[in-house]
């Protein structure tokens, strides 16, 4: 592609990308190019200070370039709500700037991401893996690959192992490159407990399906603060596989933190043609307290140029929609699910809560009520009951 055709590209797929965010309830925002050096320097955020593009401006303080997104978002919205009482849904497209590491890589590159606030659960979790692997698809690539992992899971058993931090470096290190051979080496030269060593190896080794990894996972002997980890990241899966995507989702539990401010769940895409990661998220529950604020959060972030590059002409247009609010009683979370997801696909932008919820949210075209007994439509000042969900999708297909 010439310069010209990969500028229409890169809008086409930037009017895709913004499109599903929307559709998953997603309000667009900006931050500033310049940030001050001190927002970055005091977060262990994994961007070595060496690869922040600096500059002093007038007064004499150390600005930086845009380095990450996430963090002036989180430290923004701390200073607005020192703690959330409803959700608060984000997304960005804009650059991000860093010195060219030893790949040359371009100082400015494209991310576009979500920042989903003011929830912590399996059913967030599940929603924004299923909107990274519905974003991909709708850049019509055809295959795709969500790695998803639990860093605590091996953190916590690094750190019951008597190691000098060279060593924990190392095995960390050792983990991540699935060296098992010289791993072994490692835990036998530190004499590590056997059943210690044998989880660390079991976890470095496993990779695959849900339903493989965890066959493999149930014989460790874990803990039950590291078994419920384990279930955990199970129920993530199972809501993904309702979400449609449950060919696309593996597990790898030596993945391990890209960025330092994540906890919890972390996960990494994949598409067709490219060797490296275009998708990278995870949550971040604890980075608001560095602002003082109890800000649960889960993201992602989407590189653009790498993706303009493959695409190639492959792009469609989208056709505007109108918004949709679906909220479930604790029986109705498989059929809003799959009725949100029915709707999305028909360009309806939805976005989806707990029936308690109803109220902290804002009003949308469409308010549609699951409850075991009655489903109910509200709207343009009426009130439709339905006795299925397969009627109240039949009701947007006359709408549409």
């Amino acid at each position: 592609m010439n310069s010209l055709e990969r500028s229409e590209v890169y809008e086409q797929v930037v009017g895709k990308v913004s499109r599903r965010f929307e559709a998953y309830g997603y309000a667009k925002i900006r931050t500033p190019a310049f940030e001050a050096y001190d927002l970055y320097s005091k977060i262990d955020s994994s961007i070595p200070r060496r690869e922040m593009i600096k500059v002093i401006d007038p007064t004499g303080d150390v600005l930086v370039l845009r380095p990450d997104v996430t963090i002036p978002i989180t430290k923004e919205l701390s200073h607005v709500y020192g703690r959330l009482t409803s959700e608060r849904r984000y997304y960005y497209i804009q650059e991000v700037f860093r010195q060219a590491g030893p790949d040359l890589s371009p100082i400015e590159q494209t991310q576009a991401g979500v920042e989903f606030f003011g929830c912590s659960s399996p059913e967030a979790d599940a929603e924004t893996i299923a909107l990274a692997v519905r974003t991909l698809k709708d850049l019509r690539f055809a295959e795709i690959k969500i790695e998803i992992g639990y860093p605590d899971l091996i953190d916590s058993l690094i750190q019951q192992m008597e190691m000098d931090s060279r060593q924990k470096l190392q095995l960390r290190q050792l983990i991540l490159s699935k060296n098992l051979a010289e791993l072994q080496g490692l835990l036998r030269e530190a004499k590590i407990d056997g059943q210690l060593a044998a989880a660390v190896e079991t976890i470095t080794q496993v990779y695959g399906r849900p339903e493989l990894v965890a066959a493999q996972m149930a014989g460790l002997g874990l803990d039950f603060s590291m078994d419920g980890i384990v279930e955990y990241i199970q129920e993530v899966c199972r809501l993904l596989e309702i979400y449609g995507c449950k060919e696309e989702i593996i597990l790898d539990f030596s993945l391990l933190n890209n960025m330092d401010y994540y906890s919890g769940l972390i996960f990494q895409g994949y598409v067709e043609g490219l060797g490296r990661p275009v998708v990278m998220g995870g949550r971040y529950d604890k980075l608001g307290e560095t602002f003082d604020a109890d800000l649960p959060a889960i993201g992602f972030a989407i590189e653009i140029e790498p993706i303009v590059e493959s695409i190639g002409d492959r792009m469609t247009t989208v056709p505007a929609s109108q918004s949709v609010g679906i909220y479930y009683s604790g029986t109705e979370l498989e059929e809003a699910i799959l009725l949100a997801e029915q709707l999305r696909e028909r360009n309806y932008p939805v976005v989806m809560s707990p029936l308690q919820n109803q109220d902290l949210n804002v009003p949308k075209a469409y308010t549609v009520l699951l409850q075991k007994e009655v489903k109910t439509v509200l709207a343009k000042e009426e009130s439709h009951q339905f006795l299925t969900t397969t009627d109240v999708g039949m009701f947007f297909e006359k709408e549409g």
